[in-house]
């Protein structure tokens, strides 16, 4: 039994080892993980080598996602219960960016502490629930599907000032000359408009001329979005209210014309 339960624990460090991938950018190194994140895409982490020291954080990435899901921490309450969900692992949480630093020695240990901190950050959309339906992302996925239309999920783009940016959707033409970035906006606010703004202009040239963003509001009764729209429309952005995607969303209509049926 023992050398048994060994060698299916050798069998968990080899599946951890053949699905965690790597890839060096300018300036640190982004590492796949096979952990699961609220949207079922792989967790990223990056590393950053200071001396002989290694910095590893998710780049703000888990916090901006739920802001963008509705889930502001504006309030004691909140900034309360993120902090207790990141404190038993001894995370920081560098304005908004969650981090731990390591050595050699203990960076195994420490990479799994940021993990969980990650995860258990994930699990506070709860707190949204009563202003957000957390199967947003689904509602969209499937009218996607069932309007015949090809898309692909969890796409990120380098900026030119070397930030990541992130989109739910990537919806390209058959011949890939051309594509649509979808991003998701429950609340709008003018702070995600300013994000989504600066997405928009820092997009690199090599995108800039075939890539269009979009972005799906979770409009319900009395949302506020005219300002929010006029913003990002200022930018070259589209702004889609969901209950409107069947009047709206003529650009993605046209190209699923052009998608042979399967």
């Amino acid at each position: 039994m023992k050398q048994e339960v060994f060698n299916l624990l050798g069998s968990h460090r080899k599946w951890l080892s053949d699905n965690t991938t790597f890839k060096v950018l300018d300036d640190c190194v982004e590492i796949n993980l096979p952990f699961l994140n609220r949207r079922n895409d792989y967790i990223q982490v990056y590393l950053v080598k200071n001396g002989n020291n290694f910095t590893i954080s998710d780049d703000g990435e888990t916090i901006d996602d739920l802001k963008l899901c509705g889930l502001e921490f504006n309030s004691g309450k909140r900034q309360r219960l993120l902090r207790s969900a990141i404190i038993g692992f001894r995370v920081e949480n560098d304005d908004g960016i969650l981090k731990v630093d390591a050595n050699a020695e203990d960076f195994g240990f420490k990479l799994n502490r940021l993990i969980q901190a990650i995860l258990a950050v994930n699990e506070l959309l709860v707190l949204a629930q009563p202003v957000f339906s957390s199967d947003f992302l689904s509602k969209v996925e499937d009218w996607l599907k069932k309007n015949n239309i090809e898309f692909s999920g969890g796409r990120k783009i380098v900026g030119k000032s070397g930030l990541r940016h992130s989109f739910d959707f990537a919806i390209a033409s058959p011949t890939n000359d051309w594509q649509q970035m979808v991003k998701l906006v429950n609340i709008p606010s003018m702070d995600i408009a300013r994000k989504v703004a600066f997405t928009s202009v820092d997009i690199p040239q090599e995108y800039s001329a075939s890539t269009k963003i979009v972005v799906i509001l979770n409009d319900r009764e009395h949302s506020n979005f005219r300002r929010f729209s006029q913003v990002l429309n200022h930018y070259g952005v589209d702004t889609v209210p969901w209950s409107m995607r069947d009047e709206r969303f003529s650009q993605i209509k046209t190209l699923q014309s052009t998608i042979p049926k399967k």
